[in-house]
């Protein structure tokens, strides 16, 4: 009856000591923790328990949290100087083409096959504008700049003006991916 939940303790239990590890020898404790999820993977019930029990009900307050915490960094004054902002639009144009890029290292038709199994029993499609999903998809991924700008900024290793440069380019490069992945992804499939 315990034992799952016994072995899922143990799991986090670990994690943080990987996390402790990983600050310890001069990383991230970020990085533990991927690490000590990636040797967890391994085990399937571990890894079913914890999405069961701690992915659908945590996850979006650890989320919350995560953002809240990054923008408790920032301080309203000078996120709102045009300036600022300016130079954020530019550096988030000139995120987006470059992770657009990847446009070019895209087959121009991708099979997708449907349904799983043989090919005598599955459904294949052929994606005609795969390049744009996979390009647009690389320029909605923002969730880790925003973490290594606040790591950059809690190390001393990044000013305030630069931080709230970076964070307007993110974000606003991350707008513009998901608008232009919905976009892409509406697109005749």
């Amino acid at each position: 009856m315990f034992e799952p939940t016994i072995k899922l303790a143990g799991l986090v239990i670990i994690g943080f000591g990987y996390s402790i590890l990983a600050e310890y020898l001069g990383s991230s404790r970020l990085l533990g923790a991927f690490v000590a999820g990636v040797f967890f993977s391994t085990f399937e019930n571990l890894r079913r328990q914890y999405e069961k029990q701690i992915a659908h009900q945590i996850q979006p307050v650890m989320s919350a949290v995560f953002f809240a915490s990054i923008g408790f960094d920032i301080p309203l004054s000078q996120i709102l100087e045009p300036v600022l902002f300016g130079w954020g639009v530019v550096y988030a144009l000139i995120a987006s083409f470059s992770k657009l890029a990847t446009i070019l290292a895209v087959p121009a038709k991708i099979s997708i096959r449907k349904g799983g199994g043989t090919e005598e029993n599955s459904h294949v499609d052929t994606c005609s504008n795969s390049r744009w999903i996979v390009g647009t998809a690389m320029v909605a991924r923002g969730e880790l700049g925003l973490l290594m700008v606040q790591q950059a900024e809690m190390q001393g290793t990044m000013g305030q003006t630069v931080m709230v440069i970076t964070v307007w380019s993110i974000v606003l490069a991350t707008l513009f991916g998901v608008g232009a992945f919905s976009i892409a992804m509406k697109c005749k499939l």
